[in-house]
């Protein structure tokens, strides 16, 4: 296996020794087959522009299938319209001219939203090199572009709820500061300015003990001390406010995590200022003492609350690292078998260098796809954030584009896929995967002889609780009276039985080409 980045290195580190020759030049000159193979295999997408009149490009990566363009479409082209959103056209441009002007500049990052085939509209971010001669006149533009619109979209979410979450604090009608764990104020909201009597900027800094009473303040302090998350207290005191005047209240104060740190939250429960006056204090000794008693009860009751929930906490906690390490190893026994399968795969390929028969040699590349197919649905899991569901959508995807890359399909067959979210336990991805394989492999191997165009589609949806697989494809189609139950070919036998695995309905269209509708439920 070459490692993505190394090959993406050698691919700059070559394309300028290769002559201006015309639009495929950069891909007929590469020295190294497996990098640039490698290159073709990355998600990221690798474009190279010619540094003359309107950056013309000169060579694109076969990842580019995914957004509905293909290599053969953008090479050679200097109409960035084409493949650039126009409200990021200048700006793309420029960036060239920007290169240009720059004499020490090797590199740049840029974002902008690259055009599908479709038209829809999705941000990448792009490392751009800048290439050089010896007299240090820019030959070529080198972009190595990544898909970032889920980010994207991710960030605005999370811009959006910040802003939610801000005017929230900043309206409500409770009064609530902010202090730091040394017990200056850091924040409070508009409520709290108004019912305290000062500005913003003047509650900044202001220590805890100038704000509420001595009893308040301490019972504050030592909840700081501790300085537990989530620790939390409610208790009776008084704000003291800009005037002098004592403000009577109920507050709740709970120790927080805000911008990496722990604080201080004190929020105003009830405002007891405008509470009727209690009645005089009973005078009686007897009284006082067992009013004192029954303080002391209601506290020790308090803590061994708070010890009880304390524990509960703790144990909640173990629960979840023990939890988390089985994920751990749960991802690392899918990490050791994909990279098992690729190893499986590598022995084929280095087996089959020794094979002259070519039926043997294409076995041997039918059972490589094969495995690749079970060790990409490894791969998808154990970089998944859910480790009992595979991506089905961007399983797929991928597996498609490598398969096209793997059996060196003709420059005249596209590839469309289109698919949907969809996700799937381990025990159905697999079968799917393969029987997406053993289809592609056979509309490669069957439905354009002779150097014929075409078109290879794959669809996936979910239609209620079903999900319906399409591989399709527009070329001579099925031999007249063949049933792909019955028959010798090894592929159209796995179709059959991966089929039957997934409990699977399979209906056959050979009106135009070839159409596999592969409908089956997902019992998760």
């Amino acid at each position: 296996m070459i490692d993505d980045n190394k090959a993406r290195e050698q691919l700059i580190t070559e394309l300028p020794q290769s002559p201006r020759q015309g639009s495929g030049a950069c891909d007929a000159d590469l020295h190294s087959e497996d990098a640039l193979k490698a290159v073709h295999r990355s998600p990221a997408i690798t474009i190279v522009w010619r540094a003359y009149d309107g950056w013309p490009i000169a060579f694109v990566s076969e990842s580019v299938r995914r957004y509905g363009h293909t290599p053969q479409d953008l090479i050679g082209t200097a109409h960035h319209e084409r493949y650039v959103a126009a409200e990021d056209l200048s700006t793309f441009v420029s960036a060239f001219a920007d290169g240009v002007s720059a004499p020490h500049s090797r590199s740049l990052t840029r974002e902008y939203r690259l055009l599908t085939r479709s038209g829809e509209k999705r941000w990448v971010r792009e490392r751009l090199w800048v290439e050089r001669d010896e007299g240090g006149v820019v030959t070529r533009f080198v972009g190595s572009l990544l898909d970032i619109d889920d980010l994207r979209q991710l960030e605005a979410r999370v811009s959006e709820q910040s802003q939610r979450l801000s005017a929230l604090f900043e309206h409500t009608s409770q009064p609530i500061l902010l202090h730091d764990l040394a017990g200056r104020c850091i924040d409070a909201n508009r409520a709290a300015c108004d019912y305290l009597g000062y500005a913003r900027d003047e509650l900044e800094q202001m220590p805890l003990d100038t704000l509420l009473s001595p009893e308040a303040a301490v019972r504050v302090q030592r909840l700081a001390r501790d300085a537990t998350p989530s620790r939390e207290a409610v208790m009776a005191g008084a704000f003291v406010a800009r005037d002098g005047s004592r403000l009577p209240v109920v507050v709740e104060c709970r120790v927080i995590e805000t911008n990496g740190h722990r604080a201080i939250l004190l929020r105003v429960q009830n405002d007891q200022s405008c509470a009727p006056a209690l009645a005089d204090p009973p005078a009686r000794g007897e009284d006082l003492d067992a009013l004192h008693r029954r303080i002391e009860e209601l506290e020790g009751a308090n803590r061994d609350l708070q010890q009880e929930r304390d524990a509960l906490a703790a144990t909640v906690e173990g629960h979840l690292q023990r939890l988390q390490k089985s994920e751990v190893l749960l991802r690392d026994v899918h990490h050791r078998v994909k990279n098992n399968l690729q190893v499986i795969a590598s022995l084929l390929g280095l087996q089959a260098e020794y094979i002259d028969d070519p039926k043997a040699l294409e076995a041997f590349a039918e059972s490589q796809s094969r495995v690749r197919a079970m060790a990409l649905a490894h791969e998808r899991i154990y970089q998944s954030s859910d480790l009992a569901r595979v991506d089905l959508a961007a399983y797929v995807r991928d597996l498609a584009e490598r398969l096209l890359v793997a059996l060196g399909v003709d420059a005249g067959v596209a590839l469309e896929v289109d698919v949907e979210p969809v996700t799937l336990p381990m025990d159905s991805a697999i079968p799917c995967g393969l029987l997406i394989s053993e289809l592609i492999s056979n509309s490669i191997k069957h439905a354009f002889p002779e150097g014929r165009a075409g078109t290879i589609s794959v669809g996936l949806r979910r239609d209620d609780d079903q999900i319906i697989l399409t591989v399709a494809d527009d070329g001579i189609g099925l031999p007249a009276g063949l049933d792909y139950r019955q028959t010798e070919s090894l592929g159209l036998q796995l179709v059959t039985i991966l089929a039957q695995q997934l409990d699977a309905a399979v209906d056959v269209d050979t009106s135009s080409g070839t159409r596999f509708r592969i409908a089956f439920h997902d019992h998760a």
